[in-house]
């Protein structure tokens, strides 16, 4: 099987999209890995999509992963499913304590996955 990225030199680059409900913590976890800290509840709602670029090694072999953070609200589901072409990698959230956004999990975003990714 051909390995999917783009190479730039010895760097290779990886885009990652991460998808789900709102409210789940999406922006949380993407600003968690992509700046190493926490934001303030008031400042994690994604209007509609973030961007940014993560540098890491690899086995010593420098990465690049770009990744995607979507909004989760229904609206704006048209606009996310375009972020998915070309893409390396799918981070599917949800909140372990509502049982309705694994239900959309499974049901909603899971699907648009399989057709999109």
């Amino acid at each position: 099987m051909e390995e999917r990225y783009l190479a730039f030199g010895d760097e290779k680059r990886y885009k990652f999209i991460l998808v789900g409900d709102s409210n789940v913590g999406k922006t949380a976890l993407f600003w968690r890995f992509t700046e190493g800290d926490f934001l303030a509840e008031k400042e994690t709602q994604v209007t509609t999509i973030d961007f940014k670029i993560k540098n890491i090694k690899i086995q010593e072999k420098p990465i690049k992963l770009y990744i995607w953070d979507t909004a989760g609200q229904e609206k704006y589901r048209s606009i996310v499913s375009t972020y998915f072409k070309g893409c390396h990698g799918v981070l599917l959230v949800f909140d372990l304590t509502r049982e309705a956004s694994f239900e959309n999990a499974k049901s909603q975003w899971y699907e648009l996955c399989k057709v999109k990714a």
